[in-house]
């Protein structure tokens, strides 16, 4: 039995972008980090991008899941509120559409080094190399879909996209290697569990989930002696159980609602083998390589 906590997984969450729909910031994609087999050179880190909207779509419950934690507050600002608009960085007044997390808004030139910082911060250090993009040195490189770039590349083209509306800096440290087969799971948990059954709130968030993966194809019939005094319903319920666990596996899931408190369900399990070699549900970077 495995267990993912997707507060392990929303560690990894780099930046978040936000749009403006009815008066409410609401999340709208996310880049996670995770990293690669470690060899001489700068560090690599996969860039994993999700998106609430094709090629590859997320639920919105399940970014805003993942995100919460931490995030300013959905609405903006009233009329006449105060509202600064110095970078932490320098002191400048620079508006921006780059906000670091309880730290306001930082100017397009120290994005990138703020970043790159907060990224490094805890990891162990590396021999820098040089982008292929630009040619600079760097300590890190970013691989996506199409080839690698330094920090500085990623930052400046994300700041030449129009949308989102803002983009929230958290530069969370990065998942260990094979972390995305934990996402695959979050999101398959939360294609099985989009609301609460109860009350209907789809304002659920996902807790835990407890993975117990197959052992064995089906059809497989039970090799345990069942004794006449043990044919209980309890019982049978029982051997069913452990007959589903060994040929499909079961996927439990804890969930909150905001309404009803704590639910656990239980499902089916998951095969991620014939989804190993797939790109789902990672989307292309939001800008052009």
């Amino acid at each position: 039995m495995i267990e993912i906590l997707p507060g392990d997984i929303a560690r990894g969450i780099q930046l978040v972008g936000l749009d403006i729909s009815e008066g409410h910031r609401v999340p709208s994609r996310a880049l996670l980090a995770e990293r690669m087999a470690q060899t001489q050179g700068p560090l690599r880190l996969r860039a994993l991008w999700l998106e609430t909207g094709p090629p590859a779509p997320v639920p919105v419950g399940a970014l805003r899941d993942l995100v919460s934690e931490g995030l300013p507050a959905t609405s903006p600002p009233r009329r006449g509120a105060p509202v600064s608009s110095r970078c932490p960085i320098c002191g400048e007044d620079a508006p921006s559409r780059v906000l670091a997390q309880d730290r306001g808004p930082v100017c397009p030139r120290h994005f990138a080094d703020l970043w790159l910082r907060q990224c490094l911060a805890g990891l162990p250090a590396s021999l820098p190399g040089s982008c292929p993009a630009c040619g600079n040195a760097t300590p890190l490189l970013w691989k996506e879909e199409g080839g690698e770039r330094c920090t500085d590349c990623l930052a400046a083209a994300l700041l030449q996209t129009d949308m989102p509306a803002h983009w929230i800096l958290r530069g969370g440290t990065p998942l260990p290697e094979g972390a995305l087969g934990d996402l695959r799971v979050f999101l398959e948990a939360w294609k099985r569990v989009p609301a609460c059954e109860r009350c209907g709130s789809q304002g659920i968030r996902i807790r835990k989930i407890l993975v117990d993966f197959p052992r064995a194809r089906g059809p497989l019939y039970p090799l345990w002696e069942i004794r006449r005094d043990d044919r209980s319903v309890e019982s049978e319920k029982r051997r069913r159980r452990q007959l589903q666990a060994y040929t499909e596996g079961v996927l439990g899931v804890t969930l909150e609602c905001p309404q009803c408190g704590y639910l656990e369900r239980e499902f089916p399990g998951v095969d991620l083998s014939r989804e190993a070699d797939t790109p789902w549900p990672l989307s292309p970077p939001p800008f052009a390589l």
